[in-house]
C-alpha cells in the first residue's frame, strides 16, 4: 500500500471514530436530557413517556450487539458478517483508545434514529393533548433538536482533534 492510499485509509478511519464518538456523546446527551424531562413531566402529571424511550435507548445497544453476533454465528448472511467483522485498522491504537468497534456503532446508530422516531412520536401525542403545558409540548423539540446539533458539532471538533493528535503523538 503506498502512502497516498494509506493517508485516504486514515482520514476514513478518522471520520469513522470520529462519527461514533459524536453518537456516543449525542446519546450521553439525550440521556441526560430524558432523565430531566422525566422529572419534569412527572411533576406536571403527564405521562411518563420519558423514561421509557430512556428504557429502550439504553437496552437495545446490547440486545441489537448480541442479536447481530449470535445470528452472524448461526447464518451466513453477508449482511450480519459486515456488521460483525471489524476491518482491519491502520490507526489501531486510536481504535482501542476510543473502543470503536462496527457492531456498536451500527446497533448504537440503529437505537439512535429509533429513539428520534420514537420522541416524534411523543411531541406528536403531546399536541392530541388539549391544554398541554408550553414547557413540556417544546421538550421533545428541543431534546432532537440538542442531540442532532451536538452530534453535529463533535463530529467536527473530533475530525480536527484527531489529526492534530496523530500529528502530536498524543495516543
Amino acid at each position: 500500500m503506498n502512502e497516498c492510499d494509506k493517508a485516504t485509509v486514515m482520514r476514513k478511519e478518522i471520520k469513522i471514530i470520529s462519527n461514533y464518538r459524536a453518537l456516543l456523546i449525542s446519546k450521553f446527551f439525550i440521556c441526560i436530557c430524558l432523565i430531566i424531562a422525566s422529572y419534569i413531566v412527572g411533576y406536571f402529571g403527564y405521562a411518563t413517556s420519558p423514561v421509557y424511550i430512556l428504557l429502550i435507548f439504553m437496552v437495545l445497544p446490547p440486545i441489537f450487539s448480541f442479536a447481530f453476533k449470535d445470528y452472524s454465528k448461526k447464518f451466513n448472511y453477508n449482511f450480519l458478517k459486515n456488521i460483525t467483522e471489524d476491518a482491519p485498522f491502520l490507526l489501531i491504537n486510536m481504535k482501542r483508545k476510543y473502543n470503536y468497534s462496527r457492531v456498536g456503532y451500527v446497533s448504537n446508530s440503529i437505537t439512535f434514529i429509533f429513539t428520534l422516531l420514537l420522541l416524534c412520536l411523543w411531541k406528536y401525542n403531546l399536541n392530541s393533548i388539549d391544554h398541554t403545558n408550553p414547557l413540556i409540548i417544546y421538550l421533545p423539540n428541543i431534546i432532537i433538536a440538542g442531540g442532532l446539533l451536538i452530534r453535529i458539532i463533535v463530529i467536527i471538533i473530533y475530525q480536527v482533534k484527531l489529526p492534530y493528535d496523530l500529528s502530536h503523538n498524543r495516543l
